[in-house]
């Protein structure tokens, strides 16, 4: 997971993580991504990284391509795992 801080086209902080899956990465998914279950092995698992990512991302309108894919796995982790409702406003690229 790695997310930017932008302000007037500038980028002013940035947020970066893997996360530990805890179960094994899928041949699939690491040829499409390059992530191997090695590379997330000592990652923090979602439950304790998700509410560090929120606070990063505050009440700002995150931008992203193929936002739905990734907001849906966020807003499902946030609630189900720490009871967190997840309301920015999001655009697709």
């Amino acid at each position: 997971m790695k997310k930017y801080q932008v302000k007037n086209g500038e980028v002013i902080d940035s947020f970066e993580t893997f996360v530990n899956p805890e179960k094994p990465i899928s041949d699939e998914i690491t040829k499409l991504t390059g992530i191997t279950d090695e590379m997330v092995a000592d990652a923090p698992v979602i439950q304790d990284i998700l509410p560090e990512f929120l606070s990063f991302c505050g009440d700002a309108v995150l931008v992203a391509h193929n936002a739905n894919f990734d907001m849906g796995f966020i807003r499902v982790n946030a609630e189900r795992k720490c009871g967190i409702e997840v309301k920015n406003t999001v655009l697709d690229t």
